[in-house]
């Protein structure tokens, strides 16, 4: 299952994605979701990139690997 037994939050995960594009002389780095899609956009050498990526359904993480039904903080945070 997609990120199954996962503990890191969404922030810090954006973050490491940021400073990797940063890295390789991007700027202008921006995200967005909407639907089941979301999109990675940034800038480099002038030119502009959009990335998008289809998202799991959230459905799929409303239970632990154990069978139970998770709290909607662990939802938000992206916690497992």
């Amino acid at each position: 299952m997609y990120a199954n037994n996962t503990m890191v939050p969404i922030e810090r995960s954006r973050g490491e994605i940021e400073r990797l594009f940063i890295r390789s002389g991007a700027s202008g780095v921006a995200y967005m979701a909407q639907g089941k899609m979301a999109m990675v956009a940034f800038q480099r050498n002038e030119l502009g990139y959009k990335i998008f990526l289809p998202l799991p359904d959230p459905a799929a993480f409303e239970k632990t690997p154990a069978g139970r039904r998770r709290r909607h903080a662990e939802l938000d945070s992206g916690s497992a």
